[in-house]
């Protein structure tokens, strides 16, 4: 203490050192009582356990990044096979071919492509809704008319203008439809 007073008597103003040394900080509130057994744990156990815990998710983490850019890959490559097909179908020409020949063998390889294009959805977990005839469900679909049909239930599906999609189970694309109303 001695010392405290020297430096204050040295200063000549013994004011301005205890401003100097008082806490910018205080702890003002009233300490929060704890748990007898928060007094028993071994914080170093504990913060060990964390960092262990840590390091496996984060492990976790990188394989699952993994796992979807493997999807991922897999899913663009299917998308370059079927830009593929497509440009095969555009390139299709055989000169003084029937018209009507060449139009039956353009379609029967867009349908093809069509089905290779819904194998490569299929493989990602991608699936069309089946709307039509059912009651709309304003979750998965949105309503882009209406037509006058007494004999149905008032906002059944009678027509999807733009197919939904599931991916798993959560939507990948709302559907937009033409639902009746009985009025």
């Amino acid at each position: 203490m001695s010392g405290t007073i020297e430096n204050q008597n040295e200063s000549g103003n013994g004011h301005q050192n205890e401003n100097q040394n008082e806490n910018p900080f205080p702890i003002t509130e009233s300490p929060i009582p704890l748990p007898d057994e928060a007094c028993a744990v071994d914080l170093a156990e504990s913060f060990a356990k964390i960092v262990i815990r840590c390091s496996r998710l984060e492990t976790s983490l990188e394989s699952e990044r993994r796992q979807a850019r493997r999807t991922l890959r897999e899913l663009l490559l299917g998308v370059l096979e079927i830009d593929d097909a497509l440009d095969r179908i555009a390139e299709d020409r055989v000169e003084g071919e029937d018209p009507a020949i060449a139009l039956a063998r353009c379609f029967r390889n867009i349908l093809s492509t069509r089905r290779l294009l819904t194998n490569k959805l299929n493989s990602a977990s991608v699936r069309p809704m089946d709307l039509r005839n059912s009651v709309l469900n304003p979750a998965v679909a949105d309503v882009e008319g209406y037509q006058l049909r007494p004999d149905l239930p008032d906002e059944t599906i009678l027509e999807e203008i733009m197919h939904g999609y599931w991916l798993s189970n959560e939507v990948l694309r709302r559907a937009k439809v033409i639902v009746s109303r009985n009025i």
